[in-house]
């Protein structure tokens, strides 16, 4: 597993990368449903989900600990997987 967080150039707002190999096929249909279970579910409040094309100072001010951009979830062969979340780490 290997990530990393990437401060975008506004003030509050930062993104972050992370590629990981799981040990399971991971399609990005399954990883999408599975962030909006978690989302919807026992994470709700901590961690969202988005589909709209937002740009980082969209998430000023938003209170989850990381919102995962669907869109932008990438799966490469049946194990590799790269996910962008957006987080406010000035709130």
């Amino acid at each position: 597993m290997g990530g990393q967080a990437i401060r975008v150039p506004t003030p509050a707002v930062a993104l972050l990368d992370l590629v990981a190999v799981t040990e399971r096929p991971a399609p990005v249909a399954a990883l999408a449903e599975a962030f909006r279970t978690a989302a919807d579910g026992p994470l709700a409040g901590f961690l969202g989900v988005t589909e709209e094309e937002l740009v980082s100072s969209d998430f000023i001010n938003d209170p989850r600990s990381a919102v995962v951009d669907l869109p932008l979830l990438e799966s490469r062969g049946d194990h590799l997987v790269r996910i962008l979340a957006w987080y406010d780490n000035e709130w």
